[in-house]
């Protein structure tokens, strides 16, 4: 999987746990905030993506992916709705992954059977 089906897979789990339609959208409103806090924890945490990387994709600075992830352990205790949201997040990602692995999987086979008959 490269970098931007990573970021089109995270941001579209984010924004279907959040019910936000535009996680990207220049607003300061809370949910936004929190919304985007979550993909950036993922993408940095679970994928690994440098902080400036994350922010090039969000139209920020690294300074602010810094500062929204550093918060999301004591959200994450705090505010229930952040926590299901990034609980939602993280399921559908991990689903989405295996299904899209699976897929490929017989994608491949299909192609091997298909070359055996020609």
């Amino acid at each position: 999987m490269n970098r931007q089906q990573i970021f089109e897979h995270v941001i579209d789990a984010v924004q279907c746990s959040s019910g936000i339609k535009d996680l990207k959208r220049v607003t300061r409103k809370r949910e936004y905030v929190d919304a985007r806090r979550i993909a950036y924890y993922i993408l940095r945490n679970v994928h690994c993506l440098p902080l400036q990387v994350i922010a090039d994709e969000f139209n920020k600075n690294h300074a602010s992916v810094i500062h929204g992830i550093k918060d999301v352990d004591f959200l994450m205790k705090s505010d229930s709705w952040f926590k299901e949201v990034y609980t939602n997040s993280v399921k559908r990602i991990a689903e989405g992954n295996l299904r899209k692995i699976q897929i490929l999987e017989e994608i491949e086979q299909l192609q091997k059977e298909f070359l055996t008959l020609i």
